[in-house]
Formats: C-alpha cells, sequence, structure tokens
C-alpha cells in the first residue's frame, strides 16, 4: 500500500513538473518574439497568382521528394517487408491446413470406437482397436498445441512486421523533413514571399527566417496530399470572395 501511494506522488509530481515546464516555455515563448521584434512586419501586394505559382512549386518539391525517398527506402528496407510478409502467409496457411484436420479429427474418433466395438472378443484385433484410439486420442491434443506455437508465431512475426515498418514510416518522415528545411535554408520559403522584411532589425530577420524555414520545411515534409488540400481551400476562398465583391457591386 505504501509504494502504491509513493508511486502515485511520483506521478503526480512528475505531471506538476511537465505542466510547470510547459507553462514556462508558451511564456518564453510570447515574450521573447516580442521582445526581439519590436517592428511589425510589412505584408507585399500579392494576387492570387503568386500564390498558385508558390503552392504549385512547393507541391512539385514535394512530389519530387516522396517519389526519391520511396525509391531510397523501397530499396533499403523493402526486401525485410516482404520476408516478413512470406513469414506471415506461412503462419497463415499453417493455421489453416491445421485447423482443417481437427476438424475432420471426431470422424477419425468415431471410426476408432467402431473398430473396438466389432472386434471387443478378439484379443489380436482389440490390441490393435486399443492401439488406433489410443493414437487418435493424442493426436489432436498435439494438432492443438502445434496450433497455438502456429499462433504465438503469427502474433510475433506480425508485431515484428508492425514494428519495422512503423520504423520506416518514422525514418521517412524525418527524413523528409530534414530534407525539406534543407530545401527551404537554401531559399525557397513560403512566408517571406509575401512578407517585406528590408528594414527591420537584423535579429528579427534571423528569427522570421528561421521560423520561415522550419515552417516551410514541415509543409515540404508533409507531403503533396497537403499542399493540395491548402490549394484547394485558398481557391475556394478565392473564389467565394469573388463572388461577394460581384454581389456587392451589382
Amino acid at each position: 500500500m505504501k509504494i502504491q501511494l509513493e508511486k502515485r506522488r511520483d506521478l503526480n509530481r512528475g505531471r506538476i513538473e511537465q505542466f510547470l515546464f510547459l507553462v514556462l516555455s508558451i511564456a518564453i515563448v510570447v515574450s521573447l518574439p516580442t521582445w526581439l521584434s519590436p517592428n511589425p512586419f510589412v505584408i507585399k501586394q500579392f494576387g492570387i497568382n503568386d500564390v498558385t505559382q508558390l503552392l504549385s512549386l512547393l507541391l512539385l518539391i514535394s512530389l519530387l521528394l516522396e517519389r526519391s525517398l520511396e525509391v531510397f527506402i523501397t530499396t533499403w528496407r523493402g526486401s525485410t517487408v516482404k520476408e516478413l510478409d512470406v513469414k506471415v502467409l506461412k503462419n497463415k496457411l499453417k493455421i489453416s491446413e491445421i485447423k482443417n484436420v481437427i476438424e475432420k479429427q471426431p470422424q477419425t474418433e468415431v471410426s476408432s470406437e467402431t473398430v473396438r466395438e466389432s472386434t471387443v472378443n478378439t484379443d489380436e484385433v482389440s490390441g490393435k482397436s486399443a492401439t488406433v484410439i489410443k493414437e487418435s486420442s493424442k493426436f489432436e491434443p498435439e494438432l492443438i498445441n502445434q496450433l497455438n506455437v502456429e499462433i504465438d508465431d503469427l502474433r510475433a512475426n506480425e508485431l515484428v512486421r508492425a514494428n519495422y515498418r512503423s520504423d520506416t514510416r518514422k525514418i521517412a518522415l524525418r527524413s523528409s523533413f530534414i530534407l525539406g528545411i534543407i530545401i527551404s535554408a537554401i531559399g525557397i520559403r513560403a512566408l517571406e514571399t509575401f512578407i517585406n522584411v528590408k528594414g527591420l532589425p537584423s535579429h528579427q530577420i534571423l528569427v522570421f527566417r528561421w521560423l520561415d524555414v522550419f515552417l516551410t520545411g514541415g509543409l515540404i515534409a508533409g507531403g503533396s496530399e497537403g499542399i493540395h488540400k491548402i490549394t484547394q481551400v485558398f481557391m475556394e476562398f478565392f473564389e467565394a470572395t469573388t463572388e461577394q465583391i460581384k454581389d456587392k457591386s451589382s
């Protein structure tokens, strides 16, 4: 009982420390940009062509990055996935075979009982029938044991395969994020396209570009599907705004 109370106290203490750390981090994140960035940003004049051009460029880069990483990761880790798939398939086939044999097992027991009844008064034949019954009584438990072993192997192989695929997805996501940040650091940035940073303090420009690189890299790493959704949302918003303006003018 005392051990459980101590564990609960340690758990609550850890939660309080995490909460205080979160509050302190939020305070730093909120106050630091305000202190470092006294001057507001000046937004450039842009139209739908500028936005579609930027999103099309990011979409193209994301598509190229996805395909190149797919080829690299498939070449690197694809063979192991296929081997695990084969092991899982073998386990399933073996389980199916054992189940089919077990389902037919009662027929074998009935035939052995028939043999015993027909030869109960003969020593030699009754000895044979007893042997048949003994073997059949042991046959089913052995199959059940084999079935349990195969089921355990199947679960283990499926777990290994799932963990391996999870690790592969993590590698792909981290690689795409790192490459996205590198591409953004070279000069392909989303926010700087629409914001004028001339005349701002150097430290403010540094922080802004660092955040721009981080956000643009994450956008590229998120994949072409996410960028495509952003493009659709923007186009729908632009079309709705244009229709509202036309209705008001008419």
